[in-house]
């Protein structure tokens, strides 16, 4: 009777998970094909599948796997089901399948050999993924479209600053060279006048006014050259690092060093701009915040193997405070916003790091073009 009582148990616990399972397959949000493991037939397929693709449980069953399209003549064919029969597993993250009508969609394929009463049988699971994968075509797109934007707008700020910088210079800077010579030959006239004291209050004057013309001047040439430097348009990217550190010391006492074996970059007119403008804030926030007494920057070649093309790396250390985790943060912190929309725009990447005994660290990787220097 006991043994009797444990048979019936037994059944009864089989006969519960049997039914717990079939509710499974009838309810799942997935695609579910249950395969001959021998010869790949469809055994079994539940609502949601016939959902997916709109074929009826009696077209499903009897078909072999490879013969839904378009599996066949793909990835999902018998050399693959032999794999599967090997291996016991096989998993596809982005297959597209096609519907009775002829529509595709993208779907997850995951597959598992497994016995039921001592017979093997494949369990083919199919996720339909297209609105997702749409979804993330569209962030994509998105993201492409606000570069574009980040791009243009930046390409629109530096051809104003050329604009103005040549303004100020043919205009401003020509008429206040010629003030200058006016100045001086008006000083030439006033020497061969008798000598009085409104001569002498003549001549301060114009002296005064001299200064002040050759103080305007230089004011003229500081704010063209802030507003696009002539040496990166004539000379190149590296000749502009360079030349942009000896103003950086000039103005800060803060002795540098550059090292670098290139006499040109292969990189493109906006690329070489942005990496500039990088450059520039970078030393901007070295001059305000780290307190630093040494600058050293690395230009180099890199590898092919974070682009995947060649590249180069840019590097800029101090031996300052070191920035923190939490200022490299810092969504209120502009400049360094700035700095990662620029690297965003042509592709490349910034890592900032700081350590309180060893200063900061700024490392950007720049994708170059070949056949193009600057």
């Amino acid at each position: 009777m006991e043994k009797e009582a444990e048979t019936k148990n037994a059944l009864q616990a089989l006969q519960a998970s049997e039914i717990r399972y079939r509710r499974l397959f009838e309810t799942a949000q997935d695609g579910i094909l249950i395969l001959n493991a021998e010869t790949g037939e469809i055994d079994d397929v539940n609502p949601y599948m016939i959902d997916m693709l709109h074929y009826s449980r009696e077209e499903f069953l009897g078909m072999k796997l490879w013969e839904v399209s378009p599996f066949k003549d793909t990835v999902l064919n018998r050399d693959a089901f032999k794999e599967l029969q090997d291996k016991g597993y096989i998993r596809y993250k982005d297959l597209p399948l096609e519907t009775k009508e002829g529509k595709l969609i993208a779907v997850e394929f995951v597959s598992n050999v497994y016995k039921v009463n001592g017979n093997k049988v494949i369990q083919c699971n199919i996720r339909n993924i297209t609105d997702r994968k749409r979804a993330e075509e569209e962030l994509k797109t998105s993201h492409q479209q606000l570069r574009n934007l980040a791009k243009r707008q930046q390409q629109v700020r530096e051809e104003a600053r050329l604009m103005i910088a040549r303004e100020i210079h043919d205009e401003l800077g020509g008429g206040l060279a010629g003030l200058k010579m006016e100045l001086i030959s008006s000083l030439h006239k006033v020497y061969d006048t008798e000598a009085g004291k409104e001569r002498i209050a003549l001549m301060s004057n114009i002296h005064v006014l001299n200064k002040l013309i050759d103080q305007m001047i230089q004011t003229v040439r500081r704010i063209t050259t802030e507003l696009r430097p002539s040496v990166l348009d004539d000379l190149g990217l590296v000749a502009a690092l360079e030349w942009q550190l000896k103003e950086f010391t000039s103005h800060t006492e803060i002795p540098h060093e550059f090292v670098t074996a290139l006499d040109y970059a292969n990189l493109g007119k906006d690329t070489s701009v942005a990496v500039f403008r990088i450059f520039q804030e970078t030393l901007t926030n070295v001059a305000r915040h780290s307190g630093a007494t040494k600058v050293t920057v690395l230009l180099r070649e890199e590898e092919r193997s974070f682009f995947e093309c060649d590249s180069l790396c840019l590097e800029i250390s101090d031996n300052g405070r070191g920035i923190t985790e939490d200022e490299i943060l810092d969504t209120k912190s502009l400049g360094i916003l700035g700095m990662k929309e620029r690297t965003l725009v042509f592709g490349g990447d910034l890592r900032i790091s700081g350590d309180p005994d060893s200063g900061t660290t700024v490392i950007l990787k720049i994708p170059q073009n070949p056949g193009e220097t600057s």
